[in-house]
C-alpha cells in the first residue's frame, strides 16, 4: 500500500510515465510503417494487429499475476477483522453501537 502522503506524487509519475511511454509507442511505430509498411497494407495489418494485441496480452499476464496478490491481501484482512471482532467481543466491546460519544 501506498502512503497517504506519497499518493498524490505516485500518480504524478504515473501518468508522466505513462504519457512517455505512449509517446515513445507512438514514434516507433511511426519508423515501424515509414520502413516496413510505407506501401505494403499487408505488413501494415501486421504492425497494427502487434501494436492492439501485444499490450493486451502483457496487461491481461500482469492482471492475472496482480489478482493472485489481491486475494491474498483480502484473505489476510478478512482474517484480521474477524481476529478484531472476537477480540472486541472478548472485551464486552458492542462494535456497532461505539460512537464517538460513548468514547
Amino acid at each position: 500500500m501506498i502512503e497517504t502522503k506519497y499518493k498524490a506524487a505516485s500518480i504524478g509519475v504515473y501518468v508522466f510515465l505513462t504519457t512517455i511511454t505512449g509517446t515513445i509507442c507512438d514514434v516507433i511505430i511511426g519508423k515501424l510503417v515509414e520502413d516496413y509498411a510505407l506501401n505494403d497494407v499487408k505488413i501494415l495489418g501486421y504492425i497494427l494487429a502487434a501494436s492492439a494485441s501485444i499490450p493486451c496480452l502483457i496487461a491481461t499476464l500482469c492482471f492475472y499475476k496482480s489478482g493472485l496478490y489481491y486475494a491474498e491481501f483480502k484473505t489476510k484482512a478478512t482474517e484480521e477483522k474477524a481476529a478484531a471482532l472476537i477480540h472486541a467481543d472478548s472485551l464486552h466491546v458492542h462494535w456497532r453501537k461505539l460512537s464517538v460519544d460513548s468514547l
